[in-house]
């Protein structure tokens, strides 16, 4: 046990390991900021998209900045003296991490354009875009006032409000869009309301039961509680 610590105290006092450390420690912080947004409550597929995309540019950043010892986005980096070796070194793992990225969000590229209209219906090429919603990103594009909706509400709710038979295609393909939830918030949060409701105390519950104590937990709904009292009260007087 004495000969590990003192194997441990020695790196230590190395500055290289040090320097190591400190690039670990700068690049996790950002690794977990990136993985508490991907799950994060309500995110959809689009938005994942681009946080990975934007992340994947950092990282192409990041690595030619400590190429030329710059070291402003690692701020426990900075504080050390690092080498010009450690520096490419770092570069390096940095390229190695973008191409995995890019390697592990390969699928996302054969639904890239599909977010990129989801996302800037009004700059798209209309062109390119599949013909069911070329005459509708015509009109779109043309209205004034529907830009200026765009830009001052939610994209959910920019879309939800489009007049239904007008744009009944653009509407379609936003739903068909928008349901690809690509955060696992809600099936974590699912399995562990299960977990908890469904223990060794509560055996007995049935999956009706279940079933509509998950669908309350894992919904934004407010129930009409004066209505459906009234209803109750309905009921009761009608006997």
């Amino acid at each position: 046990m004495q000969d590990i610590s003192c194997d441990f105290l020695n790196e230590m006092e190395s500055d290289e390991w040090v320097c190591d450390f400190a690039f670990a420690v700068d690049i996790m912080q950002k690794l977990n900021e990136l993985n508490t947004i991907l799950q994060g409550k309500g995110i959809f597929a689009h938005e994942l998209y681009l946080e990975v995309k934007a992340f994947q540019w950092k990282l192409g950043l990041f690595a030619k900045q400590l190429n030329e010892q710059k070291f402003v986005h690692f701020p426990l980096l900075k504080t050390q003296s690092v080498t010009q070796e450690s520096s490419d070194k770092y570069s390096s793992q940095l390229m190695a991490l973008q191409k995995e990225f890019i390697r592990r969000f390969a699928d996302f590229k054969a639904v890239e354009g599909l977010f990129d209209l989801l996302n800037s219906p009004l700059a798209c090429d209309i062109e390119t875009t599949t013909e069911e919603l070329q005459i509708e990103l015509i009109h779109l594009q043309a209205d004034n006032s529907l830009k200026m909706m765009f830009e001052s509400k939610p994209l959910v709710e920019f879309y939800a409000s489009l007049h239904s038979k007008k744009f009944q295609n653009l509407k379609k393909f936003a739903r068909k869009t928008f349901v690809l939830f690509a955060s696992t918030y809600i099936c974590e949060q699912t399995f562990s309301i299960m977990k908890i409701n469904k223990g060794k105390n509560r055996s007995l519950l049935t999956d009706s039961n279940l079933q509509s104590v998950l669908r309350i937990s894992t919904s934004n709904l407010t129930p009409n509680f004066d209505k459906l009292v009234n209803d109750s009260s309905q009921l009761h007087h009608s006997h």
